[in-house]
């Protein structure tokens, strides 16, 4: 099944401009980060922009270092002969290499 999903993302994109596709998601999501800077709109828009593209980083930045966490904690297990809990969320994959059970 995933590969027929990925055959219909590459036929999408050799017919249609990606970008126009995803408009309107990317509105509301940058709005999403918007409101969250500024939830009573009472920032001028150049700082409102300057601090929605700072939390912008910041999620993308945690969402890379949950990755991280979760390979690395993978890494280690296979290294250790463990068997890989694949149901694991990046957020407990975290909790156990903190607690050092993990990686």
């Amino acid at each position: 099944m995933a590969l027929r999903g990925r055959i219909g993302a590459y036929r999408t994109a050799a017919l249609h401009d990606s970008r126009a596709l995803t408009v309107a998601a990317r509105a509301a999501r940058w709005a999403q980060f918007e409101a969250a800077v500024d939830p009573e709109s009472v920032l001028p828009p150049e700082e409102r922009r300057r601090r929605a593209q700072a939390a912008r980083r910041a999620h993308l930045a945690r969402i890379s270092r949950l990755g991280v966490l979760a390979r690395r904690g993978k890494t280690q297990a296979r290294r250790d002969g463990d068997l890989v809990r694949l149901d694991l969320t990046p957020e407990q994959v975290a909790l156990l290499a903190a607690a050092g059970e993990v990686g």
